[in-house]
């Protein structure tokens, strides 16, 4: 299996409003494989497809709201279907009580059967409030018990901010894990921030040698804080960065 780094297109947002098909061309060339859309800037997706081929990538999944899923499914698949994407990635939820969770988890299920019967995969992106918000309760742990047919893009970042040992929860719940966010830390004093790659805390080696091991191929950066460089530079220092990690793992 060979290892793929992707872009989520929110870390470079504002280019995307302004220009997105450029943004796809300037991302191709920076050497990333693939992008994940968190949007699409008014664009069709005839045009955005053909923007992601001619740059030499693939789209490797779209972040979409369970919302949009819920109340529009046939034409959102259509859309993804003509984007030439398989993934559909529920971005997060947010709920106020454990039992609204699992209600939605029940959902998530119902859709993840739907869209399977079309080739797609449904995909869930966590945060740290998944871990975090109700005392003695892991929901993401309770999602792949209380489902069976959703899968996992784990925020590798996320996870390690709510305290959670990454390492240990991917590997107990490698089965479910269809793809991983990459990002690193930095920490200072109580502050924690999202950084380019290899310039914080975060052991990345691992988490890449776990997806290589448990056939996780697509590492998507997705960067959120741009203290360091602004987006569009910190996605290219990003790509050189995955890229190499990539390659020191797969040798």
């Amino acid at each position: 299996m060979t290892l793929k780094a992707g872009l989520q297109l929110y870390s470079v947002g504002e280019a995307m409003y302004q220009a997105p098909l450029e943004t796809i061309a300037a991302v191709g060339q920076m050497g990333y494989q693939g992008v994940e859309f968190a949007g699409y800037h008014g664009q069709s997706a005839h045009d955005l497809a053909q923007a992601v081929r001619d740059a030499g990538m693939v789209t490797c999944g779209s972040h979409i709201g369970l919302d949009q899923l819920v109340n529009d499914l046939a034409a959102t698949l259509d859309f993804e279907a003509a984007l030439g994407n398989r993934r559909v990635i529920v971005p997060g939820i947010q709920c106020d009580t454990p039992e609204a969770w699992y209600a939605k988890m029940a959902t998530l299920d119902q859709l993840a059967e739907a869209l399977a019967a079309r080739g797609f995969q449904l995909i869930y992106h966590n945060h740290g409030h998944e871990v975090a918000t109700f005392p003695g309760i892991d929901l993401l742990d309770q999602m792949t018990k209380r489902t069976q047919h959703v899968q996992l893009e784990v925020d590798t970042y996320w996870l390690a901010y709510a305290g959670i040992d990454v390492l240990a929860w991917l590997t107990a719940h490698a089965d479910r894990i269809a793809m991983l966010h990459i990002k690193d830390m930095a920490v200072t004093g109580d502050e924690k921030e999202s950084v380019i790659l290899e310039t914080g805390t975060l052991p990345l080696t691992d988490y890449l040698t776990f997806a290589m091991h448990h056939g996780v191929d697509w590492l998507v950066v997705e960067q959120e804080a741009f203290s360091q460089a602004a987006p569009v530079a910190a996605a290219r220092q990003n790509a050189v960065a995955l890229n190499q990690l990539i390659g020191r793992i797969e040798q």
